[in-house]
């Protein structure tokens, strides 16, 4: 009895000395952070994080955050900064997860919404500017914070996709797309996407359950209907998608996306008064569609700046906001609108607005 009870103290005093020499660990990181010697503080973080016990501790993954957040803001190189931003993410993640009494998560999360407007800010600088490449950088930092910080990303990846469509990055186009998906965003439309990227990819088993997949859930849809003429678009065979599509409306057949398509193929033509006057008969013919009203506001905002047509942007705004009083949340309008008001200087407007998309996204 003697011995089991020695054993057992001396299991208590072992287990007991390890768990102390580990938050040694933490006390030596701290205080190495505080002391700027981040590279000692790198090593002795790195271990607490991987104890069975101190790795379960919101403490340890507190200073993960700031070591390594520290190092990013001191890095000077983008290799280095690449190098350090999972681990900043990650730190923030896991202290969320471990900081049941909220120690150390409101003020982490202060620190961390800065650090996620920064790629927020640069994706949208970029993509107005039609950088492209430095956009999908951004953005995919900006998603994996938003991810971390719990918000909805389906429209991030949505938009991700379209931009690596743009540069013919196809199979992370795909995977973008089938992110949205997962994520209920623009199904739909992601769905097309997706059909029109396996098509590019040549993968056609894939592409048939795609829209065995798709057909289910949109068993009335014009767009799945009409894929070979999307997929004529997407290559940019014009006259050939503009000859199928009037063919089709001559045999009597008339819907929003017979003429939607009519308006791309005109404007790929650079036929914009067609292009316009098609986009118009889609909404004539289905007013409803929250989607082509939105598209066709999108169109005539981006002619009007361009021509310096203010006929075209008054009806850009009259389609725009009555898409808002549809479906007030959808980021992809709210970002229009914020656009629109820029350009029409309505201050009061790109402010409630601007609001809006910062309670949405933060």
């Amino acid at each position: 009895m003697k011995t089991r009870t020695l054993l057992l103290l001396l299991l208590i005093t072992s287990f007991s000395t390890g768990l102390v020499a580990q938050v040694y660990r933490i006390d030596n990181a701290v205080e190495h952070f505080e002391s700027d010697s981040l590279d000692e503080a790198v090593v002795d973080i790195n271990i607490a994080t991987k104890h069975p016990r101190t790795s379960k501790f919101a403490r340890t993954w507190n200073y993960y955050y700031l070591i390594n957040h520290k190092r990013y803001t001191r890095a000077k190189t983008k290799e280095e900064r690449n190098e350090f931003i999972p681990l900043v993410i990650e730190g923030f993640k896991n202290c969320k997860v471990f900081d049941m009494d909220k120690e150390y998560i409101n003020q982490l999360d202060s620190s961390f919404r800065l650090f996620t407007s920064y790629f927020k800010d640069n994706a949208k600088q970029m993509r107005n500017e039609n950088e492209l490449e430095s956009y999908i950088y951004f953005q995919e930092n900006y998603i994996a914070c938003l991810d971390a910080l719990g918000k909805p990303v389906g429209y991030q990846y949505f938009q991700l996709g379209e931009s690596n469509m743009k540069l013919r990055n196809f199979e992370l186009a795909l995977e973008d797309f089938r992110h949205a998906i997962q994520h209920d965003f623009r199904l739909e439309e992601a769905y097309l996407n997706v059909l029109i990227l396996l098509d590019e990819l040549d993968r056609p088993k894939e592409e048939e359950l795609a829209y065995v997949k798709a057909l289910s859930l949109y068993p009335s849809s014009d767009k799945l209907h009409h894929l070979d003429i999307h997929k004529a678009l997407h290559k940019q065979l014009s006259f050939k998608a503009k000859s199928a599509i009037e063919e089709l409306l001559n045999q009597g057949e008339s819907s929003a996306d017979l003429y939607m398509m009519l308006g791309d193929a005109n404007d790929q033509m650079s036929y914009t008064v067609e292009a316009i006057e098609a986009y118009q008969m889609a909404i004539k013919v289905n007013p409803s569609d929250f989607y082509n009203c939105l598209k066709v506001g999108e169109f005539l905002l981006s002619q009007g700046i361009k021509l310096a047509e203010p006929a075209y942007i008054q009806q850009s705004k009259v389609l725009l906001e009555d898409c808002q009083s549809k479906s007030p949340d959808d980021l992809v309008l709210l970002n229009t609108l914020r656009r629109l008001y820029i350009e029409t200087k309505n201050v009061d407007a790109f402010q409630k607005v601007d609001a809006k998309i910062l309670s949405l996204t933060n």
